[in-house]
């Protein structure tokens, strides 16, 4: 049900298992998927409250720093951009070896973005851009800090960072934009 895409009833379906069999041995990732099916009905309040169940009550569940991870990003999405930045400083904190750093990093670097802070959102996305190259947000984390440095005024290192996505990322959703910006602030 989940697989399918089908949210509203595997909720329906994960309450129940979870009321049921609170002590099953996938209780756990059924409370995580709980959680992600709230995240993706867009049920972002729903969805922190869940990974924070799985976080208090199933310490040993593979998945923690997934659990942890979304509640920073279910909380920037619900425009909750504080409690984000503090959730997923939390993450980077707790989860130095998770696969899911660079998402931290960019989701952090948006975050700091929307509270007003550039400068730290520059320094979110160059930490992506230097040391996640290969992450699927790279070329986000370029365009992010081309961005903000267009708003800055400063198109030298706008259109560097234009440039540098163009060049390393010739097939990226972004390019047709950053091109543009890169014309903009040549």
């Amino acid at each position: 049900i989940y697989d399918d895409g089908l949210y509203k009833l595997a909720i329906e379906q994960f309450r129940d298992f979870l009321q049921n069999y609170p002590q099953h041995d996938l209780a756990g990732q059924a409370q995580f998927l709980y959680g992600e099916s709230h995240f993706n009905q867009q049920n972002y309040g729903e969805a922190v409250t869940a990974y924070r169940e799985m976080l208090r009550s199933y310490s040993a569940v593979d998945l923690r720093d997934r659990a942890q991870f979304r509640i920073g990003q279910a909380l920037f999405y619900a425009d909750r951009f504080n409690e984000a930045v503090a959730e997923l400083r939390v993450f980077l904190q707790d989860y130095r070896s998770s696969d899911l750093l660079d998402q931290a990093y960019y989701w952090l670097g948006g975050a700091v973005y929307k509270i007003g802070d550039s400068e730290g959102a520059l320094k979110q996305h160059e930490e992506v851009i230097g040391k996640y190259p290969h992450s699927t947000l790279a070329d986000y984390a370029l365009y992010s800090a081309g961005w903000i440095y267009e708003e800055r005024n400063d198109f030298a290192r706008a259109n560097a960072a234009y440039s540098k996505l163009l060049e390393q990322y010739p097939a990226s959703a972004l390019a047709e934009e950053a091109m543009y910006h890169a014309g903009f602030t040549a």
